[in-house]
C-alpha cells in the first residue's frame, strides 16, 4: 500500500515548469528535474535528481546545477534556505 502510495504523487521532469529549456539532451533531466520552477532559460543544465526543482530564478542557468538537489529551491537571490544550492557543481547562474 505505500509504494502504490508514493507513487501515486510522483512527477515527471519539467511539471509545473515555467520558462525555456534548451533542446540540448541534458537540461532539466532526472527524476523529477525543473519541477515547479520558474527560470527564464535553461542551457546545459539542472540535470540529476530534483536539480532546479521549485527554483524561482529570474534569468539563465547555463552550464550549471549539475549533480542531485542542485539549485533545489534557488531564488533570485542566489541560494536562499535549506537545502539550497547543495550537492552540485554550480556554475553559471545569471
Amino acid at each position: 500500500w505505500l509504494f502504490t502510495y508514493y507513487y501515486s504523487y510522483y512527477y515527471e521532469a519539467c511539471e509545473g515548469f515555467t520558462g525555456k529549456i534548451c533542446k540540448d539532451g541534458s537540461s532539466c533531466n532526472g527524476y523529477e528535474a525543473c519541477n515547479h520552477a520558474k527560470i527564464d532559460h535553461v542551457v546545459n543544465s539542472c540535470n540529476g535528481e530534483l536539480s532546479c526543482a521549485y527554483a524561482n530564478l529570474d534569468g539563465h542557468v547555463v552550464d550549471s546545477c549539475h549533480g542531485e538537489y542542485s539549485c533545489l529551491f534557488m531564488g533570485d537571490k542566489s541560494c536562499i534556505g535549506l537545502p539550497s544550492c547543495i550537492y552540485g557543481e554550480i556554475g553559471n547562474v545569471v
